[in-house]
């Protein structure tokens, strides 16, 4: 297999990792990976070589000598290098959201982590973050039919309500919930036979 000139470095569970895995196989773009694990708690030197904020995923262009490390901008860089269409202006508000909730999430995981959601602060910031999460995912639920092409947009939508429900955050699928987020369950049945979905599900590498 010929090496591409494009390295994506990141994680096997993170969600915006993610993104970027299935966004270059829906385009057929060609990229060669290289993961790590437990990045939280372990400094890697490449990763920090590329980013100054030890984070992925990082794309490495080394045909055009380009260091990109935020999914958006990643995506941005690979639709015009690859000319694919752009995100249009609604797709920008609603990416803004998905993003919002995302790093609210990882907020939240961290407070459990480190069991600073058991103590005073620690609870309000937990429960301002729900609230957050509540109220995005609600409008996002409520405009679902502005998703129906698998895009950029599409698929970060995916990866975060996998990645929420995988890491149990918040449990959108739970019972009683079936007819308020009605159309995130028939959105992730719909795209579950995307390219490569499957292969980057996060709990095949628990």
């Amino acid at each position: 297999m010929n090496s591409s000139s494009i390295k994506i470095l990141g994680t096997l569970y993170s969600p915006f990792v993610r993104r970027i895995l299935l966004f270059t196989a829906h385009h057929k773009i060609v990229v060669d990976t290289k993961f790590f694990t437990n990045i939280l708690d372990n400094k890697f030197p490449e990763i920090l070589q590329n980013n100054p904020a030890h984070q992925v995923p990082i794309l490495i262009d080394e045909k055009d000598q380009k260091t990109i490390y935020d999914s958006r901008l990643i995506a941005m860089y690979l639709m015009d290098k690859f000319h694919i269409n752009k995100f249009t202006f609604e797709e920008e508000q609603f990416l803004y959201l998905i993003n919002l909730v995302n790093d609210s999430a990882v907020q939240l995981l961290l407070h459990e982590r480190h069991g600073l959601s058991s103590i005073e602060g620690g609870k309000k910031i937990k429960i301002k973050l729900l609230e957050r999460i509540e109220n995005s995912l609600t409008y996002i639920h409520q405009n679902i039919n502005q998703f129906e092409n698998w895009n950029f947009c599409s698929i970060s939508l995916y990866c975060l309500l996998d990645w929420i429900t995988f890491r149990k955050i918040y449990d959108w699928e739970c019972e009683g919930s079936e007819s308020k987020f009605s159309g995130f369950h028939h959105f992730m049945k719909k795209n579950t036979s995307q390219l490569n979905v499957s292969e980057t599900n996060p709990r095949n590498f628990i």
